[in-house]
């Protein structure tokens, strides 16, 4: 006698695909799951990083200023002066302070005397001078105003932060006297008809801890972890259209499921010819009412 498939049998095939189907999701499921928290755990101690970062960053940031400002108080930059080959910067530094300022500079007060950058033809590089003494730098500053005319410009060697409060104030001294307000700068403070201002006031001053500065400088910890975090986010973003693929599967499964069901049955009933070769009794009234007999004796 040859196996035969009853429609029992069928659903509980069908009952068992289906359940192994909605294992094998749960499954999934459940390593999505895992796989974001542990994630999440990794983003928010990577979080946890960045923050201590961005902290000792701007305090090592405040610390550099200050140390660069005790490096700078005692250097001056002298702009103008005409550049030549094998020069000797320090007799042409003795020799202008001397004629133009009045003042009496031995070569052994200054530390230091060079161009600054590289050289470029038929332009005069700054000179970086530093001094031994700061009363010498002082008195120099209190004496850079006889050189108005002469194209040879004497300032302070300011640092990245302080040169960005002074050019506001310039700036805004200068709008001042176009106003003719009676305006000066004094240090880092503008005077405008006796009123005080500081480059903060206008709120237009880049700080010591500025993003502006933060991006032109070299890539930091902090910059690599925050793309590591992208990353991570980019991860979960993917792990929850995953979640969202394994849930339209899940349904696709069960309305398949049903549909198949339903075709089964659909099937069966299109193929009488099936139940008589399980040798069912209505196969044998059948033949006989076609062979014309009544099935009686």
């Amino acid at each position: 006698m040859e196996n035969s498939v009853t429609l029992g049998d069928l659903y509980n095939l069908i009952n068992t695909v289906n359940s192994r189907i909605c294992t094998k999701i749960d499954d999934i499921k459940t390593d999505l799951n895992n796989l974001s928290d542990k994630f999440n755990k990794q983003i928010t101690a990577v979080e946890t990083k960045i923050d201590s970062l961005e902290t000792e960053n701007k305090e090592l940031k405040r610390r550099l200023y200050s140390v660069e400002k005790v490096i700078k108080r005692k250097n001056l930059l002298i702009y103008g002066l005409p550049e030549a080959d094998n020069e000797n910067t320090v007799e042409i530094v003795v020799d202008v302070v001397k004629n133009k300022l009045d003042i009496n500079l031995k070569s052994t007060e200054i530390a230091n005397c060079f161009r600054l950058g590289k050289k470029i033809d038929k332009k005069h590089r700054p000179i970086l001078l530093v001094l031994i003494s700061n009363l010498k730098r002082s008195e120099l500053l209190t004496n850079k105003g006889k050189l108005k005319g002469t194209n040879i410009f004497i300032n302070e060697d300011l640092t990245q932060e302080d040169s960005n409060r002074r050019r506001t104030l310039v700036n805004k001294l200068k709008e001042a006297r176009a106003h003719n307000r009676n305006a000066t700068l004094k240090g880092n403070r503008l005077m405008v008809d006796g009123v005080s201002y500081t480059a903060e006031d206008f709120d237009i001053c880049t700080d010591i801890t500025d993003k502006d500065q933060e991006e032109k400088s070299q890539i930091s910890p902090s910059s690599v972890l925050t793309t590591k975090i992208g990353k991570a986010y980019e991860v979960q973003k993917q792990i929850g259209v995953a979640e969202n693929f394994v849930k339209g599967q899940e349904q696709e499964s069960q309305i398949f499921t049903e549909s198949e069901k339903k075709r089964k049955l659909q099937d069966l009933s299109s193929f009488p010819s099936t139940a008589a070769k399980r040798g069912s009794p209505y196969s044998t009234r059948s033949n006989a009412i076609a062979s014309g007999s009544s099935g009686k004796k």
